[in-house]
Protein backbone atom coordinates (compact mmCIF):
# COMPACT_ATOMS: atom_id res chain seq x y z
CA UNK A 1 0.00 0.00 0.00
CA UNK A 2 1.55 3.52 -0.89
CA UNK A 3 0.32 5.13 2.53
CA UNK A 4 3.05 2.49 4.59
CA UNK A 5 4.99 2.71 2.02
CA UNK A 6 5.45 6.70 2.04
CA UNK A 7 4.99 6.80 5.59
CA UNK A 8 8.01 4.29 6.08
CA UNK A 9 10.07 5.94 3.56
CA UNK A 10 9.63 9.42 4.77
CA UNK A 11 10.47 8.57 8.48
CA UNK A 12 13.22 5.68 7.44
CA UNK A 13 15.19 7.44 4.29
CA UNK A 14 13.38 10.87 4.12
CA UNK A 15 15.54 11.92 0.80
CA UNK A 16 14.94 8.74 -1.35
CA UNK A 17 11.40 9.08 -0.69
CA UNK A 18 11.26 13.14 -1.45
CA UNK A 19 12.69 11.79 -5.17
CA UNK A 20 10.42 8.90 -5.77
CA UNK A 21 7.17 11.08 -4.31
CA UNK A 22 8.43 13.99 -6.77
CA UNK A 23 8.92 11.61 -9.54
CA UNK A 24 5.05 9.69 -8.61
CA UNK A 25 2.53 10.79 -10.99
CA UNK A 26 -0.69 11.69 -8.68
CA UNK A 27 -3.44 14.08 -7.83
CA UNK A 28 -4.58 16.11 -5.21
CA UNK A 29 -7.92 13.81 -4.61
CA UNK A 30 -5.91 11.04 -4.95
CA UNK A 31 -3.71 12.54 -2.09
CA UNK A 32 -6.53 13.06 0.14
CA UNK A 33 -8.34 9.77 -0.14
CA UNK A 34 -5.38 7.53 -0.10
CA UNK A 35 -2.93 9.29 2.48
CA UNK A 36 -4.33 12.40 4.66
CA UNK A 37 -7.60 11.18 5.09
CA UNK A 38 -6.20 7.97 6.70
CA UNK A 39 -3.51 9.34 8.49
CA UNK A 40 -5.67 11.99 9.91
CA UNK A 41 -8.91 9.98 10.71
CA UNK A 42 -6.64 7.28 12.67
CA UNK A 43 -5.57 10.64 14.64
CA UNK A 44 -9.03 11.57 14.96
CA UNK A 45 -9.97 7.99 16.29
CA UNK A 46 -7.09 8.31 18.72
CA UNK A 47 -8.79 11.98 19.89
CA UNK A 48 -11.68 10.09 20.73
CA UNK A 49 -10.41 7.47 22.98
CA UNK A 50 -8.17 10.13 24.51
CA UNK A 51 -10.98 12.62 25.08
CA UNK A 52 -13.37 10.13 25.99
CA UNK A 53 -11.67 9.91 29.65
CA UNK A 54 -12.19 13.70 29.93
CA UNK A 55 -15.19 14.58 28.14
CA UNK A 56 -18.71 13.32 27.02
CA UNK A 57 -19.05 11.68 23.95
CA UNK A 58 -20.40 14.85 21.97
CA UNK A 59 -17.54 17.05 22.59
CA UNK A 60 -15.28 14.17 22.16
CA UNK A 61 -16.66 13.11 18.85
CA UNK A 62 -16.97 16.97 17.50
CA UNK A 63 -13.40 17.69 18.23
CA UNK A 64 -12.20 14.90 16.04
CA UNK A 65 -14.06 15.65 13.34
CA UNK A 66 -13.30 19.36 13.67
CA UNK A 67 -9.58 17.73 13.97
CA UNK A 68 -10.13 16.03 11.05
CA UNK A 69 -11.63 19.25 9.36
CA UNK A 70 -9.01 21.75 10.50
CA UNK A 71 -5.63 19.39 8.83
CA UNK A 72 -7.48 18.49 5.38
CA UNK A 73 -8.49 23.27 5.35
CA UNK A 74 -4.51 22.89 6.56
CA UNK A 75 -2.76 20.89 3.53
CA UNK A 76 -4.85 22.86 1.33
CA UNK A 77 -4.38 26.31 2.33
CA UNK A 78 -0.68 25.93 3.72
CA UNK A 79 0.00 24.23 0.41
CA UNK A 80 -1.41 27.09 -1.94
CA UNK A 81 0.18 29.53 0.13
CA UNK A 82 3.64 27.97 -0.19
CA UNK A 83 2.45 27.65 -3.94
CA UNK A 84 2.76 31.76 -4.02
CA UNK A 85 5.38 32.12 -2.00
CA UNK A 86 7.83 29.26 -4.00
CA UNK A 87 8.73 31.92 -6.62
CA UNK A 88 9.86 34.53 -4.15
CA UNK A 89 12.82 31.51 -3.05
CA UNK A 90 13.78 31.09 -6.00
CA UNK A 91 11.84 27.88 -6.57
CA UNK A 92 8.93 26.93 -9.09
CA UNK A 93 5.65 27.22 -8.87
CA UNK A 94 3.93 24.06 -9.02
CA UNK A 95 0.30 24.06 -6.99
CA UNK A 96 0.30 19.53 -7.03
CA UNK A 97 3.64 19.59 -6.13
CA UNK A 98 3.31 22.24 -3.10
CA UNK A 99 0.23 20.10 -1.98
CA UNK A 100 2.72 16.93 -2.34
CA UNK A 101 4.77 19.07 -0.01
CA UNK A 102 3.10 19.92 2.58
CA UNK A 103 0.46 16.90 2.83
CA UNK A 104 3.94 14.08 2.98
CA UNK A 105 5.99 15.72 5.22
CA UNK A 106 2.98 16.17 7.80
CA UNK A 107 2.77 12.49 8.35
CA UNK A 108 5.67 12.57 11.17
CA UNK A 109 2.79 15.23 13.03
CA UNK A 110 0.10 13.06 12.13
CA UNK A 111 1.55 9.40 13.27
CA UNK A 112 2.76 11.63 16.49
CA UNK A 113 -0.94 11.44 17.25
CA UNK A 114 -1.10 7.45 17.85
CA UNK A 115 1.01 8.95 20.81
CA UNK A 116 -1.54 9.67 22.44
CA UNK A 117 -2.76 5.76 22.79
CA UNK A 118 0.01 5.66 25.70
CA UNK A 119 -1.70 5.90 28.84
CA UNK A 120 0.90 8.63 30.03
CA UNK A 121 0.43 12.35 28.84
CA UNK A 122 3.94 13.68 29.36
CA UNK A 123 4.77 11.27 26.92
CA UNK A 124 2.53 11.74 24.61
CA UNK A 125 3.19 14.99 24.61
CA UNK A 126 6.60 14.53 23.35
CA UNK A 127 6.08 12.01 20.99
CA UNK A 128 4.05 15.15 19.52
CA UNK A 129 6.60 17.56 20.07
CA UNK A 130 8.68 14.80 18.22
CA UNK A 131 6.42 14.29 15.44
CA UNK A 132 6.14 18.26 15.16
CA UNK A 133 9.71 18.91 14.81
CA UNK A 134 10.02 15.85 12.20
CA UNK A 135 7.73 17.30 10.08
CA UNK A 136 9.94 20.34 10.11
CA UNK A 137 12.76 18.70 8.81
CA UNK A 138 10.71 16.77 6.08
CA UNK A 139 9.45 20.33 4.78
CA UNK A 140 13.42 21.30 4.90
CA UNK A 141 14.27 18.06 2.60
CA UNK A 142 11.44 18.06 0.42
CA UNK A 143 11.84 22.08 -0.53
CA UNK A 144 14.78 21.37 -2.51
CA UNK A 145 13.13 18.06 -3.95
CA UNK A 146 9.53 19.17 -4.30
CA UNK A 147 9.03 22.56 -4.66
CA UNK A 148 12.89 22.93 -6.11
CA UNK A 149 14.00 25.65 -4.03
CA UNK A 150 17.78 26.97 -4.18
CA UNK A 151 19.55 25.05 -1.04
CA UNK A 152 20.50 28.53 0.24
CA UNK A 153 16.97 29.73 0.33
CA UNK A 154 15.04 26.42 1.54
CA UNK A 155 15.65 26.96 5.37
CA UNK A 156 13.92 30.79 4.61
CA UNK A 157 11.39 28.75 2.72
CA UNK A 158 10.55 26.16 4.62
CA UNK A 159 10.57 28.74 7.92
CA UNK A 160 7.88 31.10 6.35
CA UNK A 161 6.15 27.90 5.65
CA UNK A 162 5.91 26.54 9.17
CA UNK A 163 5.14 29.68 10.49
CA UNK A 164 2.18 29.66 8.02
CA UNK A 165 1.15 26.35 9.34
CA UNK A 166 1.59 27.30 12.92
CA UNK A 167 -0.67 30.77 12.37
CA UNK A 168 -3.33 28.67 11.03
CA UNK A 169 -2.77 25.82 13.51
CA UNK A 170 -3.36 28.25 16.12
CA UNK A 171 -6.31 30.11 14.47
CA UNK A 172 -8.41 26.59 13.93
CA UNK A 173 -7.30 25.81 17.86
CA UNK A 174 -8.71 29.54 19.19
CA UNK A 175 -11.75 29.15 17.33
CA UNK A 176 -12.17 25.22 19.16
CA UNK A 177 -11.39 26.88 22.57
CA UNK A 178 -14.39 29.30 21.98
CA UNK A 179 -16.76 26.80 20.83
CA UNK A 180 -15.74 24.67 23.57
CA UNK A 181 -16.15 27.41 25.95
CA UNK A 182 -19.20 28.68 24.49
CA UNK A 183 -20.44 25.14 24.89
CA UNK A 184 -19.66 25.12 29.14
CA UNK A 185 -21.42 28.14 29.61
CA UNK A 186 -25.11 28.26 30.23
CA UNK A 187 -27.03 30.37 27.61
CA UNK A 188 -27.75 33.71 29.22
CA UNK A 189 -31.17 35.44 28.38
CA UNK A 190 -33.28 32.64 27.07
Amino acid sequence: MALLGHARGLILRPNAEWAAIAAEPSSRRAILFEYVLPLVAAGALVTIEYNLVQMKRGPAIGSAVFQIVVYVVNVYLVAWLADLLVKRFGGVKDPLAAFKWVAYASTPMWLAQLGFLIPNAQIADAILCAGLGFSGYLLFLGANADMHVPPGRSVWFTLSVIALYFFFGAAAFAVLLLIAIAGSVPYIGG
